[in-house]
């Protein structure tokens, strides 16, 4: 593949021969660099087609986050109101020894 410098020369003698002699070389060598920088730009990808990450729970469509009748959104459901409601939101570890307690209490 041959690197830039020499694309840009190719370009620019493709375009020399399209203008008539009153274009500027200098306007022409730009033009060709232009291009050539724009043509690279649009093959690039962009970075978010690399990320293969998983997707936050708050980027679900709906239909996806209910998609199991609401489970997913109602096991959530506590920490956001106790985030909401309360002072001091509880750790999760805090949370889960705070929920086994209830549990117990409730047998």
């Amino acid at each position: 593949m041959a690197n830039n410098p020499t694309k840009v020369k190719q370009l620019y003698r493709e375009l020399r021969g399209s203008f008539d002699e009153s274009v500027p070389s200098r306007e022409i060598l730009r033009l060709a660099a232009a291009i050539l920088e724009a043509h690279i730009n649009e093959n690039k990808p962009d970075e978010s087609e690399h990320y293969s990450g998983r997707r936050s729970f708050h980027e679900y469509p709906l239909s996806d986050a209910f998609a199991d009748g609401g489970w997913k959104v109602m096991s959530k459901e506590a920490g956001w109101l106790s985030t909401l409601f309360e002072d001091e939101p509880h750790s999760p570890t805090n949370w889960k020894f705070i929920q086994s307690c209830q549990m117990r209490a409730e047998l």
